[in-house]
């Protein structure tokens, strides 16, 4: 077993990133440095049948299940499975329980969430059990629940101590899920995209390998912006505007709207004669299976409903004006957009009626 360190700013918190091939080679009380009795495992319901897991499970003396998926991050879920666990474990919780999150995307950020207030913050471990989590949503501490008003608007900053990445764990998820993200860090660090440009649908196996790489690049932005104070962090929006909007309305996986909203990106940007031809081709050719994979899997939304939903979007600068990221000569920019030059170029790519 391998590790990276990274060290969080905000209050110097250090994050150590782990990866395993076997989850049988993986000693959470070691790792964690604490006894089994402390060690509460909350877990994706889907991995009880999984032989890996089992492993893990027996590790801790405490464990919990969820169903995955966005419902579970309803702030009713939360109150829900809140009260349930203290009911089931309130005289074995204590400061010293460290929470072990086991699960994709939405098991880290309800789990973070909980972790960060429960006693007023207990130690924090994630293990992904998805490709998407293990390149992206399980690192630099982003908690969150969702509330009638918008996704992700109630939540915290919480970075995991440890994250343990093991090999036959992920190999039960879908790589699909990944390739935005996968192919959004490749742009952004170009040693990345030179591994990847010929490759569409890149394999478990190259992921794997690449995957410290990949995780090093995330980290490159979060150690320069932890509380996404400074606007360096925002890069990592890069394709993100206009993919929360069509996963959330045509339910494709997050990989597949960011590749949609990362080829949005790059046209406008060559659009606007931020980039050349020749820097924009390189990027529109590894992208273009992908687009017209999921594409035509997109309908065209009312501008009314388009408006409303970027309106809840964090990066809102005020009612009139988004933060965006192009695509440059030099690399990238982070610029104010009118939302009405933003709707424009969603009904010139045919996105909006």
């Amino acid at each position: 077993m391998t590790n990276s360190i990274y060290t969080i700013k905000h209050k110097q918190k250090q994050t150590k990133v782990y990866y395993a091939e076997l989850a049988k080679a993986v000693n959470l009380s070691k790792i964690i440095k604490t006894d089994k009795k402390n060690i509460l495992l909350i877990y994706d319901k889907q991995l009880e049948g999984l032989r890996p897991f089992k492993k893990l499970k027996q590790q801790a003396a405490l464990s919990y299940c969820l169903e995955a998926g966005e419902p579970l991050k309803k702030l009713s879920q939360f109150v829900h499975h809140f009260s349930a666990l203290n009911k089931k474990y309130s005289n074995q919780v204590t400061r010293q329980t460290h929470i072990v999150s086991v699960g994709g995307g939405s098991v880290g950020d309800f789990v973070g969430f909980l972790a960060s207030v429960w006693k007023r913050g207990l130690g924090l471990t994630h293990i992904p059990s998805t490709w998407l989590a293990a390149v992206d949503s399980a690192h630099g501490g982003k908690t969150a629940l969702n509330i009638d008003f918008g996704k992700n608007q109630l939540g915290s900053f919480y970075c995991a101590s440890q994250i343990v990445i093991i090999k036959n764990i992920l190999q039960s998820s879908s790589l699909e899920s990944a390739y935005g993200e996968i192919f959004k860090m490749a742009f952004l660090r170009k040693a990345l995209f030179s591994k990847l440009k010929n490759t569409p649908y890149p394999s478990a196996s190259l992921i794997w390998r690449l995957l410290p790489k990949l995780i090093q690049g995330k980290y490159f932005y979060i150690q320069k912006d932890p509380l996404e104070t400074t606007g360096q962090r925002m890069y990592l929006n890069l394709g993100h505007t206009i993919a929360h909007i069509l996963e959330l309305q045509f339910s494709i996986p997050h990989g597949a709207a960011v590749i949609l909203g990362l080829d949005f990106s790059l046209n406008w940007s060559l659009r606007k004669k931020l980039i050349s031809k020749p820097i924009f081709q390189p990027y529109s050719e590894a992208l273009k299976p992908l687009v017209k994979q999921w594409r035509k899997e997109v309908k065209t939304l009312s501008k009314t409903k388009a408006v409303k939903l970027l309106l809840q979007d964090k990066k809102i600068n005020n009612k009139n004006s988004i933060h965006f990221v192009f695509f440059t000569s030099k690399g990238y920019a982070i610029k104010p957009t009118p939302l009405k030059s933003l709707i424009t170029e969603l009904q010139r790519a045919n996105y909006i009626k």
